[in-house]
This record gives C-alpha cells, sequence and structure tokens, in this order.
C-alpha cells in the first residue's frame, strides 16, 4: 500500500514539474507581437494551449495587412477600388472607373409681379442646377382699400396688390373733430394734492386726447357719513375728502358692548362637578373664556313664590338660595360687572347675590345728585351682569344709622326709598329673578311698628309691577323674630323676613327655629362666622352648628361680604388688588371655609 503511494505522488511531482509530453492542443496561428509596424523584423511564435510553452518560432518581416473597400463614381468623380493598411497609412488605388453624366430634370419657378420666373434644371444625382428659360415678371392685381380717419389720425385710400405686399396712398382723408363728454366735465390731469394747482382738462370721449385745459387750484371734495359704534369699537361722525387723506372725526359714541349676548355650554355639570359654558355675543361672534357653572339657578328654578314657611320654585320644588353680598356699592363698585361676578360665581358656585345700596356714609340717600346716578346706574349694571349669569339678585335697601342715627328708622329715607323701588320694579319689571329687600337692619329705637308702617308703604309700589318676593326686615339689627311673629304683616303675599347673625356673637337659634315651626318663610339675608363687627376670630364650630339648623328647613342664606377691606368677614385679602381672582390664595379664611362649605352644598366635588 505504502509502494502505491510513494508511486502517484511521484507521477503527480512529474507531470507538475515537467508539464506536457504531448503538446497536441497547439494553435495553428501564430502569435504576433503588440506594437510593432508595417517593415519591422519581427518575432512570431505558437505555443501550446494547455501548458503555455513555445512550441515554435521565427523571425520575419512585417507585412501590410490590406483591406479594399469600393467608391462608387458620381456625376463628376470617377470610382475606384480603395486598398488601406490596417496597420499603418499605406493606401493606394485601382481599377478606375469613369464618372457618369448628371441625370437633370426640369422645374418651372412661375413669375410674380414682383419677380421674373424660369426654369430651372436640377441633377436627380446630386447638388448640381442651373436656370434657363427666363419668364418676364407678371403686373401687380390691384384693389383699393379705405382706413377711415379718427379724432387724432388721419384717413386714407390706398391700393394693394393682392398678389404681393405691395400698396400705395391714393389720397388722404381729414381728420374727425374730438367729442367730449356730454356733461362738459373737467377732469384733472395734473394733481398737486388738494389746495394746490392742478391741471384741469375736458378729454376727447374717443381718443383721450386733452381739447382744453387750464390751471387752477383744487379744493378738497367733502364728504359726511355716520359711523355706527359696534361692541368693541367707538361710533363717531367724520368729514372726509375723497380726493386725498384729510379726515376729520367728531361726535364720538362710546362703544356699546357686547350687549347681546347667549351661553353656549362646553361641558355639562354633573352632581359632582361643573360644567364649563362661555358666553358669545350674537353681534360680533367675541367669545368670553370659558367659566365653571353649576345648574342652580333662575333658568333651573324660574321664578320663586312662597308657600307657609317655604320657598318654592316654578315648579313647586323647594329651593335654597347661597350666595354672597356685596360690601357697601359706593365702596365695592370694582366687583359689581360682569366679569368680577362671572368668577365669584365660578369659584363659589352661589346661586344668589346681594348688592348692598347704602343710604348713608356718602351711600345713595346723602351724595350728590351724580353720585346718586352713579350709584343707580351700577345697581342696573349689577342686576343685569348676575342676570346674565343665571343667578338670583337681591336689591338691599341698606339702611343701617351708622353715620346718621335717624337713619336707623327705615322711614327717615322713605321717600327716596319709594323712588329707588319704583324704579327699579319699573324697569325690571319683567325680571323675575330680583328679590326686592326693603330694608336692611332697624335698630335703636325702631319699633317693629315702625317697620310695619314703612313696608306698608314701600311693598304696594312693588307690587303695581311685580309679584317677586319682597324680603321684610325688623328691629334689633333684623334679629327681632318675635315681634314679627306678634304681629305679622297681612294682606301679602310672596313676603319673607329675614334674620342677620354674626355666629361667634348669635349662638341662639330658637327665633329662627320657632318662626319656621309656626310657618312663618325666613331669610338669611346677611351672616358671617366672625363677631358681628365683622371682626375677630371664626368660630367654625359656631357657624357649622347655624348651617346645620338652616339646612334642615331648607332655609337660604347669603353672606357678608365681597370686598378686600379689613377684618374677617371680608372674603378677599387686604392685599388682594385683583377684582377677578377668587381663588384660594387671593381669599381669607373665611372666603376659603365659605368657598369650600358652598361648594359642598352645590353638591360639587373638592379638587
Amino acid at each position: 500500500m505504502k509502494k502505491l503511494l510513494v508511486l502517484l505522488v511521484v507521477l503527480l511531482s512529474g507531470i507538475l514539474f515537467y508539464g506536457c509530453d504531448s503538446h497536441e492542443c497547439v494553435s495553428d496561428e501564430w502569435i504576433y507581437p503588440v506594437g510593432y509596424s508595417c517593415g519591422d523584423n519581427i518575432k512570431i511564435k505558437k505555443v501550446c494551449n494547455e501548458c503555455g510553452e513555445v512550441i515554435e518560432e521565427k523571425i520575419i518581416t512585417a507585412d501590410h495587412i490590406l483591406k479594399e473597400s469600393i467608391i462608387n463614381p458620381t456625376c463628376t468623380e470617377e470610382g475606384y477600388t480603395l486598398v488601406k493598411c490596417e496597420t499603418c497609412d499605406y493606401e493606394e488605388k485601382k481599377d478606375y472607373v469613369d464618372e457618369i453624366s448628371h441625370d437633370m430634370d426640369d422645374v418651372v419657378i412661375n413669375p410674380t409681379c414682383v419677380s421674373e420666373g424660369y426654369t430651372i434644371s436640377k441633377c436627380k444625382n446630386c447638388d448640381f442646377e442651373e436656370k434657363k428659360d427666363i419668364i418676364a415678371k407678371s403686373e401687380h392685381s390691384l384693389i383699393e382699400e379705405v382706413v377711415e380717419a379718427t379724432c387724432s389720425k388721419k384717413g386714407y385710400v390706398y391700393s394693394k396688390c393682392i398678389n404681393c405686399d405691395f400698396e400705395e396712398v391714393k389720397s388722404e382723408i381729414d381728420k374727425l373733430p374730438h367729442i367730449t363728454n356730454e356733461n362738459d366735465e373737467w377732469v384733472i390731469i395734473e394733481d398737486n394734492g388738494c389746495e394746490e394747482d392742478a391741471t384741469f382738462a375736458k378729454l376727447c370721449t374717443v381718443c383721450g386726447e386733452v381739447v382744453e385745459s387750464y390751471v387752477d387750484i383744487k379744493f378738497h371734495d367733502y364728504q359726511y357719513e355716520t359711523i355706527p359704534s359696534t361692541c368693541t369699537e367707538k361710533g363717531y361722525e367724520r368729514e372726509y375728502c375723497s380726493n386725498c387723506d384729510y379726515e376729520w372725526k367728531t361726535k364720538y359714541k362710546p362703544a356699546l358692548g357686547h350687549q347681546n349676548t347667549k351661553y353656549v355650554v362646553d361641558v355639562l355639570p354633573t352632581d359632582g362637578s361643573f360644567g364649563q359654558r362661555h358666553l358669545e355675543c350674537d353681534d360680533c361672534g367675541y367669545k368670553y373664556a370659558k367659566v365653571n357653572y353649576l345648574d342652580n339657578g333662575y333658568a333651573k328654578h324660574g321664578k320663586l313664590r312662597v308657600a307657609g314657611a317655604n320657598l318654592l320654585d316654578q315648579s313647586g320644588n323647594p329651593v335654597q338660595l347661597i350666595g354672597l353680598s356685596t360690601h357697601g356699592m359706593q365702596w365695592a363698585t370694582k366687583y359689581i360687572n360682569f366679569e368680577s361676578l362671572e368668577q365669584i360665581k365660578s369659584e363659589f358656585g352661589i346661586n344668589v347675590v346681594r348688592f348692598a345700596l347704602y343710604t348713608s356714609e356718602d351711600g345713595y340717600c346723602d351724595s350728590t345728585p351724580a353720585k346718586k346716578q352713579e350709584l343707580y346706574d351700577l345697581l342696573c349694571k349689577g342686576i343685569e351682569a348676575a342676570t346674565k349669569l343665571d343667578m338670583y339678585v337681591i336689591v338691599d335697601w341698606h339702611m343701617v344709622g351708622a353715620d346718621n342715627p335717624e337713619d336707623k328708622n327705615p322711614l327717615y329715607y322713605l321717600e327716596e326709598s319709594k323712588d329707588l323701588f319704583k324704579k327699579i320694579s319699573t324697569k325690571y319689571k319683567d325680571y323675575h329673578n330680583i328679590l326686592y329687600e326693603i330694608m336692611n337692619e332697624p335698630n335703636g329705637p325702631t319699633t317693629w311698628e315702625d317697620c310695619k308702617k314703612y313696608a306698608n308703604e314701600i311693598i304696594p309700589i312693588i307690587r303695581e309691577n311685580t309679584s317677586n318676593i319682597v324680603l321684610v326686615g325688623n328691629p334689633k339689627w333684623t334679629a327681632d323674630l318675635n315681634s314679627v311673629m306678634a304681629s305679622p304683616l297681612e294682606g301679602y303675599t310672596n313676603i319673607m323676613y329675614t334674620y342677620h347673625f354674626y355666629a361667634a356673637d348669635h349662638q341662639n337659634k330658637q327665633q329662627v327655629i320657632t318662626a319656621y315651626d309656626k310657618g312663618f318663610p325666613v331669610f338669611i339675608s346677611e351672616h358671617g362666622g366672625m363677631e358681628s363687627s365683622g371682626d375677630g376670630a371664626l368660630d367654625i364650630e359656631a357657624i357649622t352648628a347655624w348651617y346645620k339648623v338652616l339646612d334642615e328647613r331648607n332655609i337660604s342664606y347669603v353672606a357678608w361680604n365681597i370686598s378686600n377691606t379689613k377684618g374677617s368677614a371680608s372674603i378677599l385679602k387686604t392685599t388682594t388688588s385683583s377684582a377677578k381672582d377668587f381663588s384660594d390664595n387671593a381669599l381669607k379664611e373665611w372666603g376659603i371655609w365659605y368657598k369650600r362649605w358652598v361648594r359642598s352644598k352645590m353638591g360639587v366635588i373638592s379638587e
């Protein structure tokens, strides 16, 4: 076995070392070197295609490699055979063939009125051509045409050849006269501005050329128009020039404000959270910011009425109004507007607001006529804003006797009161969301008989216009329901008796409980959780006990007060200058606590 392997190795080694033995795969063609020229001595060879070994080689003189091509004869040139070497510039011509004759064809070019005609002979096989047999030009074939005259150009009659571009004028036609505007109107053709020289001209209506002109001063062209007021822009009368930038505005009229607004609901309220809505102006499309709201106001409950001791809505269901009172309107002016009230309602969820129209202390009855009118207008503004916000409104005749001891008795400003309630009930007779609180806190020597006498003067005036609820105060700072129960008003419907308390000082609730149990309707139109001075610490235990009594009987209550004045009864910090910020950061302890209480009462889950 080992000998056989050795033998195979030797054989393979011999083949690899010595190459082919037979050289059977040898090409018949000689291999020429690269880059030689004809006439050079060159070495050519034959090789084995299998192993590449040179089998044969020799030296020869390189000869031309010739190629022939036929050049055909033309009409004017001989034909021949062209022999060329493929590797050098050598060439030779042989076997010449005679040229062929022209093969002519005649084409006739007809004469025109501007050029001669002729016969042209052209060879069919080449570009040769020659003219012969010249033909004379023909005559013009003329017609006449007319170009009408205008006011700016003469007209003319001319002849033109129908076969060529030849034309010539035969006669001219005079220009027509210019035509001006029927009204003989002058226009300005050179304008340097109003109150400066200008060139006035009459122009031809056909060609626009100047027919006549003169230079004179150009005066303003005065126009007059009235621009009506919009929701956000002042209206005015203006005088202006139609020719220049002159303008004079006068008699400005105030912007109308967004008078025709409607609420658009973005998110409906649920039992546990506020909804969201925004006001839109029907006139201009302006959209107010979105605010929180609850469906707890006039839209839901409608006109209220009294039945026994209870306050009922339009469907006969018990309803409880819970809200806030302003401080004196002469001081709390900046809070009595739509935007501020909207933020209060959005934060607290209240459904009633009380406007405290002070009679004295620079209030409605002891101020200048201008200030009196200003306070009346502010009250109207508040009523309308609160109504748009779906709230009930209490118009509070806030006599208290702080400055004027005589004002402790409601009869002191009787005539002013009659005038105010007549104007308000007449102006807002169709506003069924208004409650009329005809006296705030009678005190001092004032008796219940004084209060009844006053009420019997005021209530009939209100009843001339509306059957809305009237709130009637009583002596001892509206804390004497015992006198009321002993001798109630007679002959009226929709009457409620007010009661005021400040929980830190007034913890006896028996009068309210007794009055309710005897069928006397009670309305807490002012209260607080602190001392009756409007200051001092908040008594959480006492105020919570009061609310328990009131809520069990569905008695409405309004808290004192919307302002940033000193004292713990004002809901805003004294450092809160904004009239539109009622967040917890802007509120005092009373404001924060009352807000959370109201939101809970209204069924809003605390955030």
